[in-house]
């Protein structure tokens, strides 16, 4: 009769998730470099776009000719990147295929904005800081996959 007691005791016993099988370090730092990037780029919109930053008469006009359509592609590139960190924080194979999604989108909406909202004018022409983004986005992919093949993400 006391196995069928709900209120007994249990008798397996529980254990972490034992040496080696953490979560791994670089899961840690990915995931508080996105979070700090998202806290980081919406403080900048916020000090931009209510002046307290003074900004050079072609960024004003870039940031003037920006549409809603623009708006809501960053925020939604940058609501998928942390959607993809939440989810490579709780190890899911999903964060693979939202980073690349993040990915494309932002090479997309930059080229787009290159060719239709004088981007390179309102940057000063150097792209070095997005080809800096790209390459830590393409690393961050490569080491999500790696981690999905290995079958820590599940």
């Amino acid at each position: 009769m006391s196995d069928s007691n709900p209120y007994a005791t249990p008798k397996a016993e529980l254990r972490g998730p034992g040496p080696g099988r953490g979560r791994p370090r670089w899961v840690w730092a990915i995931f508080i470099f996105y979070m700090f990037s998202a806290v980081a780029t919406l403080f900048s919109f916020y000090f931009v776009y209510s002046g307290a930053i003074p900004l050079p008469e072609e960024q004003k006009q870039y940031l003037a000719d920006l549409t809603v359509f623009d708006h809501v592609l960053s925020f939604g590139i940058l609501g998928l990147n942390l959607a993809a960190a939440v989810q490579l924080f709780r190890l899911r194979r999903i964060s693979v295929n939202l980073f690349l999604t993040a990915l494309a989108l932002g090479v997309l909406a930059t080229m787009w904005k290159v060719a239709t909202k004088g981007w390179l004018a309102a940057t000063g022409g150097s792209g070095s800081s997005v080809l800096l983004g790209w390459g830590i986005a393409v690393a961050v992919c490569l080491y999500a996959w790696r981690l999905a093949r290995k079958g820590i993400l599940k």
